[in-house]
């Protein structure tokens, strides 16, 4: 018999997490006690971490404007994240989107007195983007380890003045789940990228511990973000 532990979402179901996440959403808006069934599918229990943090997601993003960017820029930003060659790719392009998308998920976070500066994500991704990386998920957390030591989101960014402690951690989690997003499949207009970039948000959220405890090294990061974009 399988290992329940060995349990993999991708060769169990056809389509991505993106789909059974919204459709499970939905479900659960008539009846909690139906999500039963499609709790074995999920990586983690989806009666409370997932639903909550979507929920509380879903109802900010009602008060909060879109992106301020287009769908080619999505895809241009996401396209450099994996590029093979580096030299090729519009890291301007990059770098605003990131700021668009990252700014977007602080407004919807607790934390809505914290800002991003976009200036040191320009600064903080040029030294993350020079660090050695053999994929995308390796280049993705050298540009998130970068960002959080240069403090590119506080309340003072760029400065010495540090976050507390519950900032920080929506700092972190917002930009781990900006980063998800960049690195998952594209969508075909900007609602629903509006919406995935919200889902990797819920996502990040729901994984929490996890997340924040992936974030001391490299190597555990860019397996974290390989993990959560291929479910994503």
């Amino acid at each position: 018999m399988r290992d329940r532990n060995d349990f993999s979402l991708k060769s169990a179901i056809k389509m991505p997490l993106r789909d059974l996440l919204r459709g499970v959403s939905a479900f659960a808006a008539a009846t909690n006690e139906a999500m039963t069934p499609a709790g074995p599918a999920l990586p983690f229990s989806i009666r409370s971490p997932f639903l909550l943090a979507n929920d509380a997601v879903g109802v900010a993003s009602a008060r909060i404007a879109d992106i301020e960017i287009d769908i080619a820029e999505i895809a241009a930003a996401s396209a450099a994240l994996k590029a093979q060659d580096k030299q090729q790719v519009d890291r301007l392009m990059f770098c605003r989107v990131l700021y668009q998308a990252w700014s977007r998920l602080l407004l919807l976070s607790p934390s809505k007195h914290v800002i991003v500066s976009e200036i040191v994500v320009v600064s903080g991704f040029e030294r993350g983007w020079a660090k050695p990386g053999k994929t995308p998920q390796d280049t993705a957390a050298n540009i998130i380890l970068s960002l959080r030591t240069m403090r590119a989101a506080g309340r003072f960014p760029g400065t010495p003045f540090p976050a507390s402690p519950e900032e920080q951690s929506d700092i972190d989690l917002t930009l781990y789940a900006t980063v998800l997003w960049l690195l998952a499949d594209r969508e075909g207009d900007i609602a629903e990228e509006n919406r995935l970039l919200e889902l990797a948000f819920a996502f990040s959220m729901a994984q929490k511990e996890a997340v924040i405890s992936s974030l001391q090294a490299r190597e555990a990061l860019a397996m974290s973000l390989q993990g959560l974009a291929e479910q994503l």
